[in-house]
């Protein structure tokens, strides 16, 4: 068809003429506001990263070693007591004598002390070769 072709339906006058684009109009983006940059810098501030959520199985070892070291701290004062009792029976028995008694209790209740370990020898290396051969 031509265009500008003048088309009959059903009574009325049709004239066809080809669609012919509009360009766009042309705006910019507004410019963004100081204050929405401040605000956005002062949310950004307060922002934290949400911690990974602990699985079922890192609970459960919580729960296991919680449990353990009150199993732990419950037996070490639970030892404490009765050595305490016997130093008392020990005592009454006249084992110790009223100083050495204290001393026993004091170094009962003072943390024990780190012994250091021997260094160990010089080896002997040629042995060495002749104990491993691969």
């Amino acid at each position: 068809m031509c265009p500008g072709a003048v088309l009959r339906t059903f009574g009325t006058p049709f004239i066809y003429t080809p669609a012919i684009p509009t360009p766009p109009p042309q705006t910019r983006a507004p410019k963004p506001s100081k204050v929405s940059q401040e605000s956005l810098e002062k949310a950004r501030a307060f922002i934290q990263k949400v911690p990974a959520k602990r699985s079922l199985g890192e609970t459960l070892l919580d729960i296991q070693r919680e449990n353990l070291e009150a199993l732990r701290s419950k037996a070490t004062e639970e030892l404490a007591i009765k050595k305490r009792g016997q130093l008392i029976e020990e005592l009454k028995l006249s084992i110790w004598s009223r100083e050495e008694y204290i001393e026993k209790i004091s170094e009962l209740e003072s943390p024990r002390k780190c012994q250091k370990r021997a260094y160990s020898p010089e080896w002997d290396m040629g042995r060495m070769d002749n104990d491993f051969n691969f």
